[in-house]
């Protein structure tokens, strides 16, 4: 079913010419044939960690290239967490590293001028817990004193969106959120929760988080192109916010970009506000090599469309990418399953790589965001999988991710992202939206009933919750309505 008005207006960017002389060139005949044969095999479209593959090659090699990078010359990505106690002040933000005495592992968390500690504790009791997982580790975190806060109950507003299972089935850009739904604790009433932020250390006085306001989004984002750059949790709030807008008949189209990514447009009216989702997956920004091992990045349109390294070249996606007033990336879960997704690998190579090759990837690409695109760009800090099951209700995030389906590793990539941001000219050109601690707060809003034990889905929300739409809610405040 196609919608009445959809994205067809993006026009198809030209493809670059690779020596970079300016000049557009068409793409080849034989680039063309063999993207109408890979699209006829993405009709649809793979967008889970456990089915992703990146391809190892473990052939004797010749080559002898160097593939590990470091963030600083003096202190390697991987051996990071050994750093002490250090704090760099830029203008308004602090990054402090905050080292464990215990185990040496060190979080680094943005903050500003109020900032209160909490501690994250792990939970070495998870029955799915990994043999080897890491012994007893605690760590200190700093999160802004007036952005921490906490859930409550209450029904007297009116969602954004309705939900249906017939909504669902018209307008979804992937069918398992519908079927998932059904597993949700208490569904009908996970939208009727408020998110109020503490403004005193007693919670004597709080303030709620404003709701997204569709008919301020229309007004303020009149005309205007919007990207959502990143994995299948972003997905679902693209969905979120089609629906908020009155979309009931059809979603997003697809369409593959110059070969390369798969982008889900829908262009809103009245308004004329286009809306783009491209699939981002983990693109390898290079090859990596270790003995007889190498880690190949992909650009053929045979691989899978989220993990093509072309999402990072300026040749096929820079036309495409600064076509957008604003921009939001998220980019997680992905490199967080990398080690599952490679079974044949060396286990310890790839989970040491992971946060070099995450770094390296992250890296390019919003480098590539801050040299094409006018618009303004924002990083989205967001949950990771957590211990949902039996859960009824929020709850403190006061634990680290379980050690599942290399969930932990998110605290790791998500310091190497903000010291990341630390470098110009992220640092001037990316804005950051950290949005955890609400998120991972609502382990009741996964679908993972009790009365059905087939799904348990810790990572994904629920698609009609208001765990999922607070991400909505945050874009509504602190981007959109300073537009208008």
């Amino acid at each position: 079913m196609m919608p009445e008005r959809v994205s067809s207006g993006v026009q198809q960017p030209q493809r670059r010419d690779v020596n970079n002389n300016g000049k557009p060139q068409k793409l080849p005949l034989k680039l063309g044939l063999l993207f109408l044969g890979a699209f006829a095999l993405y009709n649809v479209l793979v967008d889970n960690e456990d089915l992703s593959r990146l391809e190892i090659s473990s052939k004797p090699t010749t080559t002898t290239s160097t593939v590990v990078k470091s963030v600083k010359t003096t202190q390697s990505l991987n051996n990071y967490a050994t750093a002490t106690t250090t704090s760099s002040t830029n203008g308004n933000d602090d990054y402090r590293h905050i080292s464990n005495n215990t185990t040496n592992s060190t979080v680094l968390y943005r903050s500003r001028i109020n900032w209160k500690a909490h501690s994250i504790t792990s939970n070495n009791t998870d029955e799915n817990s990994n043999t080897d997982a890491p012994t007893d580790a605690s760590m200190t975190v700093r999160r802004k004193k007036d952005r921490s806060g906490h859930w409550e109950r209450d029904a007297r507003f009116t969602p954004a969106y309705k939900y249906s299972e017939e909504l669902c089935n018209n307008t979804n850009m992937n069918p398992d959120d519908c079927l998932k739904q059904r597993a949700c604790y208490d569904q009908d009433n996970l939208m009727n929760w408020l998110y109020y932020y503490d403004n005193d250390e007693d919670n004597k006085t709080k303030q709620p988080q404003p709701r997204f306001d569709a008919d301020g989004f229309r007004l303020a984002m009149k005309n205007k192109r919007i990207h959502f750059i990143g994995p299948s949790m972003m997905r679902q709030q693209v969905t979120a916010l089609v629906w908020s807008l009155g979309v009931t008949k059809a979603g997003p189209s697809k369409r593959i970009i110059n070969g390369c990514g798969l982008s889900n447009c829908i262009t809103i009216d009245p308004g004329n506000i286009t809306i783009c989702f491209t699939v981002f997956g983990r693109p390898l920004s290079k090859t990596y090599q270790k003995g007889n091992y190498t880690l190949h990045s992909n650009r053929s349109a045979f691989a899978q469309v989220n993990c093509r390294s072309c999402l990072l070249e300026e040749e096929y996606m820079a036309d495409f990418y600064s076509s957008f007033d604003v921009t939001f990336v998220q980019s997680l879960s992905w490199w967080t399953g990398m080690e599952r997704s490679l079974p044949t690998a060396p286990k310890e190579w790839i989970k040491n790589m992971i946060p070099t090759i995450y770094y390296d990837s992250i890296k390019k690409l919003l480098s590539l965001l801050s040299n094409v695109t006018s618009g303004s760009v924002y990083w989205v800090l967001g949950h990771t999988g957590t211990s949902c099951s039996e859960k009824t209700k929020p709850e403190p995030w006061t634990e680290m991710p379980p050690d599942m389906y290399g969930w932990r590793l998110s605290e790791k990539l998500w310091n190497v992202s903000l010291e990341l941001l630390q470098e110009p000219p992220f640092q001037q050109n990316i804005r950051i939206l950290d949005i955890r601690e609400p998120t991972m707060e609502s382990v009741h809003a996964h679908p993972s009933s009790p009365k059905d034990s087939k799904v348990n889905d810790c990572l994904h929300f629920c698609i009609a919750s208001a765990a999922l739409n607070i991400y909505l809610d945050v874009y509504w405040t602190d981007v959109f309505s300073r537009f208008q």
